[in-house]
Parts: C-alpha cells; structure tokens; sequence
C-alpha cells in the first residue's frame, strides 16, 4: 500500500528514559503521497513538525516546516508545474504566522531560463529580480547572461557568460554598477 509509520525513540544521556520521540508517518492517496515527520519531547510536547505532500510527478510538493512546535509555520516550500513544464518554487520564512521574506524561483521547462525574485521584508512586493538566461547556438556557442534588476526596473548589475563549443575560450563580461556598460571583460 506504501503505508509507513515509524516511531523512533532516542534515549540521549544513557538514563532508562527517552528523551525525544520522532513520528515519521507517511500515506498514500490516489495521485500523492503525504509525509508528517513530528519530534517530541519526553513530556508529549511537540517540538518541530515537517508535513511534505509530495505529487506522483515527483517534482510538485508542498513543504510546511514548523521548527519550534508552535502550530505555525516557520517556513513553507511550494514548487508547482504548468502544463508547459514551466516550474515555479515558492519559499516563504515566517515568524509567528507573518511572512518575513519570500524567494520564487520560475524555471522553463528546457532549463535555459531562470527567473528568481526576492521579497526580502514580507511585504509580497520583490525587491530584487535575477534573470538568468542561456542560449545555445548549435557547434558555435553557449551564452548565459544573468541581470539582476531592482524592484523599479533599473538595472542593479549583469554578467554574460559564453563558452565556445569546444570549450577552449571562455570570455566573461561583468556590468558591476548596472550602467550597461561592461566593467571588467576577461577571455
């Protein structure tokens, strides 16, 4: 059925009595499978929870991790996939139920974009924006070029990548200061 649930019982300082009881339980439904991982102390009380529900893709899942057995969570992890193939991962950190910071992560189904946005105050607006992009020209090239661009638009910086074929010649071209312009090129 693919059913488990495993207790583990950890005696720490050798006394005859366990201190800490981890409850791994997983079950399988019709599509997904959902894993609760709970640690407690000798006393029952819950110290940490980590609930994955985990889709049979084996790429879609849903991560709550509680690290402090308050019933809130401290941080979540979302990864989703369009019907295109195109994956979008959410990780969001929590203090007390109120998010403080939150990271979403667009990959194309091909691998050769990668779009990163970053929330770094909670307050759902990103202030950063990293696109990293690579194009392949077939026997010639490969170039990969990252921007990194402030929540208005402008320029913060980027740095373009590109390889020969034959991986012989490496020549990298850096904009430090996000004026378009290359500041240090090297081959």
């Amino acid at each position: 059925s693919g059913n488990d649930h495993i207790i583990t019982q950890v005696d720490r300082d050798g006394n005859g009595v366990f201190d800490l009881k981890t409850d791994d339980n997983t079950t399988v439904s019709v599509g997904y499978r959902t894993q609760v991982v709970q640690d407690f102390a000798n006393n029952g009380t819950l110290l940490d929870k980590t609930t994955i529900v985990k889709n049979d893709d084996g790429r879609t899942r849903n991560t709550q991790i509680d690290r402090n057995g308050d019933g809130k969570n401290d941080q979540t992890d979302v990864i989703t996939i369009d019907g295109s193939g195109i994956s979008t991962d959410t990780l969001s950190d929590f203090v007390s139920g109120e998010m403080t910071d939150q990271v979403i992560t667009t990959t194309l189904a091909n691998g050769l974009s990668i779009t990163t946005t970053t929330d770094e105050d909670g307050d759902s607006v990103y202030e950063t924006k990293v696109t990293d992009n690579t194009v392949i020209t077939a026997g010639v090239s490969t170039t990969e070029t990252v921007t990194t661009t402030n929540k208005d638009g402008t320029a913060r910086n980027w740095k373009t990548i590109t390889t020969t074929a034959d991986g012989l010649e490496i020549t990298t071209a850096s904009d430090f200061n996000g004026d378009s312009f290359a500041d240090l090129t090297t081959t």
